[in-house]
């Protein structure tokens, strides 16, 4: 099938009547990279799957999204495309389902509707004539033979419904006012397709679930006590307590006289606050003396230091 693109791409391109106003590109690898140039270009692409076979994916969605007008059958994606855009909007050819499952039951006779039909004899002539092959008649004969002989997507059934659609379609372009209108309803309607609307319907169609608001964290009260902000901030991640002070070694641990070690009043903020204040033994001697006002000074003297340092350190 590769070749036979190449070679109808070079049998155009040699012929001075046509190649100024019909090209045909293969493009070998169809990847998102270059979707964001083909997608936001085409103006009528086309889907032409068998129906029932469901090869038409998600892909023409994006060609919708884009404004572009499809031709198509009842395969895959195109049926929600049809049914959300409408039928005045889409270009439909090919059978039905139903239609499909009666042709196979009563039994498909290409051959036939090739023999009935003057155009895709036509076709089947300059296939195997070697227009497209510089001169070979064998080299399709193997493709001409499968679809005169078996045909398993229908495309001799749904040749002449296509041909009948492209003279539809030539009709609508040479309106442009009708073209216009169409590219933008198909704009408009895509908002089914959306993977917001999808994820909220398969959850309510499966499991029931009701769609709730994302729950937003409470910023704190300033009015609140000191704790409870304190706390409030350590879920949001805003803050961090500051640890409690270590223990220094036990030749430069100072104790006041008749009472208990004391925690270290002010915390943090009080050390820094204060770019004089002297450091080493005297820093901890003086930042040990108890505060007026405190809750410190209050506790009773039985407790261990580090008890006391970090109760005062986490109420602060």
């Amino acid at each position: 099938m590769d070749k036979l693109i190449h070679a109808v791409d070079e049998v155009i391109t040699c012929d001075a009547r046509v190649r100024d106003a019909l090209r045909v590109v293969f493009i070998p690898v169809f990847s998102v990279k270059s979707w964001q140039r083909i997608h936001p270009a085409a103006d009528l692409p086309e889907q032409v799957s068998t129906t029932s076979k469901e090869a038409s994916g998600t892909g023409n969605m994006k060609f919708t999204m884009n404004g572009a007008l499809t031709i198509g059958t009842l395969d895959g994606a195109n049926v929600e495309i049809h049914r959300v855009v409408g039928a005045k909007n889409f270009f439909l050819f090919g059978q039905t389902i139903e239609q499909v499952e009666q042709t196979w039951r009563t039994g498909h006779r290409p051959r036939e509707i090739a023999a009935g039909n003057e155009a895709l004899r036509t076709v089947f002539e300059l296939l195997g004539s070697g227009l497209f092959s510089h001169g070979d008649r064998e080299l399709f004969r193997p493709l001409v033979d499968d679809l005169l002989e078996h045909d398993p997507f229908l495309v001799c059934a749904d040749f002449k419904d296509c041909a009948n659609d492209q003279a539809r379609v030539d009709a609508a372009w040479r309106d442009r006012g009708r073209c216009t209108r169409m590219a933008i309803l198909n704009v408009t309607r895509r908002g089914r397709f959306s993977s917001d609307r999808a994820r909220c319907a398969s959850t309510t169609t499966t499991s029931g679930a009701r769609r709730q608001r994302p729950s937003r964290p409470r910023r704190p009260d300033r009015n609140a006590p000191r704790s409870a902000r304190c706390r409030r901030l350590r879920r949001l991640g805003r803050r961090r307590l500051p640890p409690a002070p270590s223990r220094p070694p036990a030749s430069r641990r100072v104790r006041a006289p008749g009472r208990s070690p004391e925690p270290v009043p002010g915390g943090r903020r009080a050390r820094r606050s204060s770019p004089g204040a002297p450091v080493g033994a005297a820093a901890w001697a003086s930042a040990r003396q108890p505060r007026t006002g405190s809750p410190a000074h209050r506790q009773p003297p039985g407790w261990p230091w580090w008890k006391w340092s970090s109760w005062a350190v986490s109420i602060r």
